[in-house]
């Protein structure tokens, strides 16, 4: 809520080393860190309208979880609209998706029945998640999610043979 927002804005300058007025604490305290450093990017997680807001407005990127490309590109469009209108460049977009791959890997009815029940998610928007199958299948997934704004793609495995999952992911790059 507010107190995350009130940290989002002292962030750069605590971070900086700069002495900075901590408004939302009693006694509004000057505070100083030492020694600053180089304020890295700011990545705001959740998929939500108050994440929307937080990215446009202290964040350096949006970084949504179980989301879907064509969510992305709704999203994606938002940010680029805020940003012009903040005369601000637009934030980069980093998905995190979900990967089964392999005959070994739990199969697709088994993952979404996971995220179903793990997320409280309706199963037909929980079916929209994951990526299962072969190279092929993910690597035209990925390509949805960079079509769709994604400039980076987080990817975790789902049960099953995690070294052979991460053989087949390789596979999309020739690695």
């Amino acid at each position: 809520g507010r107190l995350t927002d009130d940290c989002l804005a002292v962030l750069p300058g605590l971070v900086r080393g700069t002495p900075t007025r901590l408004r939302h604490l009693p006694g509004t305290p000057m505070v100083r860190l030492s020694p600053g450093a180089d304020m890295p990017p700011v990545l705001i997680g959740g998929a939500g309208r108050v994440a929307i807001r937080r990215t446009l407005q202290y964040g350096d990127g949006w970084f949504p979880s179980m989301t879907t490309p064509e969510a992305v590109a709704g999203v994606a469009a938002i940010l680029r609209q805020g940003a012009a209108e903040r005369g601000r460049p637009v934030p980069s977009i980093t998905t995190w998706v979900l990967a089964s791959l392999g005959t070994q890997a739990p199969n697709r009815t088994a993952v979404v029945a996971s995220l179903a029940s793990g997320y409280n998610l309706p199963v037909d928007r929980a079916a929209e998640i994951p990526i299962t199958g072969g190279p092929a299948e993910a690597a035209e997934r990925l390509a949805a999610h960079a079509a769709a704004g994604a400039d980076e793609v987080v990817v975790s495995f789902a049960g099953g043979d995690w070294f052979r999952q991460v053989e087949l992911f390789a596979e999309l790059s020739g690695c």
